[in-house]
């Protein structure tokens, strides 16, 4: 396994900086390899920093879509979870507790919630390539 060595100042600055985020009412996520790791945020009520490992809850792709009436949320892994709502951020919000609620209800009959399995990418839909030029990578 590889480390990073990082000065002691180093680390307390970029410490701070990432306490200071936090206590700014940031949510920070701390990923390797683009797999969340950890996440740090301030307790709502209690007020208090708190360190939430990620393999406690599962992290699902979600798809907010905008419709003509408002917003539509939904999460490929977990067919069953859907929300609406008017803004996107309240769909966000509402599939967060449909997801909760979920996952609870699987543990509750010993059931593991299941693994996200769910790649996101963004492709561009690309005129066809002139004859003779390369085409790059095919998406299919």
């Amino acid at each position: 396994m590889a480390t990073n060595e990082v000065e002691a100042g180093e680390l307390e600055r970029k410490f701070d900086e990432l306490l200071r985020a936090v206590e700014s009412g940031f949510d920070v996520v701390i990923s390797q390899g683009g797999k969340p790791l950890a996440q740090l945020a301030v307790h709502p009520i209690e007020g208090f920093l708190d360190l939430l490992r990620a393999d406690a809850d599962p992290w699902y792709a979600v798809v907010i879509e905008q419709g003509e009436h408002g917003y539509s949320a939904f999460v490929p892994d977990l067919p069953d979870c859907i929300a609406t709502a008017d803004t996107e951020e309240e769909a966000e919000d509402r599939i967060r507790d449909v997801i909760r609620a979920h996952v609870d209800a699987l543990r509750a009959e010993g059931i593991e919630a299941p693994e996200a399995n769910t790649r996101t990418v963004y492709v561009q839909a690309a005129r066809k390539p002139a004859a003779g030029r390369p085409t790059g990578e095919q998406v299919h």
